[in-house]
């Protein structure tokens, strides 16, 4: 088994919707923000939009955008992403079943390690338990809040969990709640 811990530190922002609240950020937390490159993944234009736009107030606006698991591949294979957000149900493959072939390339362009957060419709048990045995970060249901998406993106990089390789299992640490007090807001 190998375990790898990532971080990406973030300059420290409040956690709220408002524009008016980020007035504060020097210089170089805009840039470093700016510089954040985000893949979304999901078959519908109009919640791609509202992503973008939960984002766009923490001055996260470095984002591309695919429309379905094949489409999330090639980006991966041509981009390095900080972290992909990622629908579950969409056509051809699910986002567990995207999450499990990111996980499981060999294709070096690909880092498997990338963070994932799952965005769905969908909060019964058995989705949220194949999303986060397929290697997930954190899920996170829709609709979309813009503050709890931040608050969850800040939580999966500024508490980086060990990215587990065995037989079985490819991705962070589905054990982490046992070993410690788990941060404010994740559920992975």
């Amino acid at each position: 088994m190998t375990t790898t811990k990532i971080a990406i530190p973030l300059p420290a922002l409040p956690i709220t919707g408002s524009v008016a609240d980020l007035g504060a950020l020097d210089q170089d937390a805009e840039q470093d923000l700016a510089l954040f490159k985000i893949l979304i993944v999901d078959d519908s234009r109009f919640y791609r939009t509202v992503i973008i736009n939960a984002l766009a107030p923490f001055r996260l606006t470095n984002v591309v955008e695919a429309i379905d698991g094949a489409d999330a591949l090639e980006a991966l294979r041509t981009c390095e992403f900080h972290m992909v957000l990622m629908d579950y149900e969409m056509p051809g493959m699910n986002g567990a079943e995207v999450v499990r072939q990111i996980r499981w390339s060999e294709d070096e362009k690909i880092d498997a390690k990338v963070p994932i957060i799952m965005i769905s419709d969908f909060a019964e048990k058995a989705i949220i338990l194949a999303a986060r045995n397929a290697g997930i970060h954190e899920f996170v249901c829709k609709p979309v809040v813009p503050s709890e998406l931040y608050k969850r993106i800040r939580s999966t990089l500024e508490n980086p969990r060990e990215f587990i390789v065995s037989d079985e299992y490819r991705g962070p640490d589905r054990r982490w709640m046992e070993r410690e007090e788990a941060p404010e807001g994740a559920t992975g």
